[in-house]
C-alpha cells in the first residue's frame, strides 16, 4: 500500500522509536494476540480497535478526555483490552523503575506502527486473520491456545 494513504500520517514512526520502544511494542502486540485467541477476533476487529485507541490517545494528548468506542462490539472489547494492557505496562514500569519513562507520544507511535502494519499485512478478506498470524509468528506468541480443560486423566466414553 502507498504510505501516503496510511491513516494518521501526522504521527511520526521511526526505526529508532521502534527500537527504543520494542518492549512496549511487544506488550501491545501480545495483548492483541491474547485477546484474539480468547475471543476469535479477526483482522477487521484489530483495525477498528487500533483506530479507536489511537483516536482516544490523540484526544487525550490534546487535553480532552474522550474515549472513542468502535461500533463493532468485538473491536470495542479489544480496544478496552488494549487500554488495560498499556496501563498495565506503565504500572509494571513504575514498579520496576520507580517512574514511568514511556510517553504518550511513544504509545501513539507504537499503535500507529501496528495500524500501518495491519493495513500492509491484511489480505482483504472480511474474516481474514493474516495480520494476526503475522503478529503471532513475529512476536513468538501462540494464536491458537490449548483448550482450557486439557486434563489427560479424564476418560470419555461414547
Amino acid at each position: 500500500m502507498d504510505p501516503d494513504k496510511f491513516p494518521h500520517k501526522e504521527i511520526a514512526v521511526t526505526q529508532e522509536m521502534i527500537r527504543n520502544q520494542a518492549e512496549l511494542l511487544l506488550e501491545i502486540g501480545r495483548a492483541l494476540i491474547r485477546a484474539a485467541s480468547m475471543f476469535k477476533f479477526v483482522d477487521g476487529d484489530i483495525r477498528d480497535a487500533l483506530e479507536a485507541v489511537i483516536r482516544t490517545r490523540l484526544t487525550e494528548a490534546s487535553g480532552l478526555i474522550y474515549e472513542t468506542r468502535p461500533e463493532n462490539p468485538a473491536a470495542a472489547r479489544l480496544s478496552h483490552a488494549l487500554q488495560i494492557a498499556i496501563e498495565g505496562y506503565r504500572e509494571k514500569e513504575r514498579e520496576r523503575l520507580g517512574i514511568t519513562k514511556i510517553r504518550d507520544t511513544d504509545v501513539i507511535a507504537m499503535l500507529a506502527f501496528l495500524q500501518r502494519l495491519e493495513i500492509d499485512r491484511n489480505n482483504g478478506r472480511p474474516r481474514g486473520r493474516a495480520f494476526l498470524d503475522f503478529l503471532s509468528h513475529q512476536f513468538g506468541a501462540d494464536l491458537h491456545p490449548l483448550p482450557e480443560d486439557d486434563d489427560p486423566s479424564r476418560l470419555i466414553i461414547l
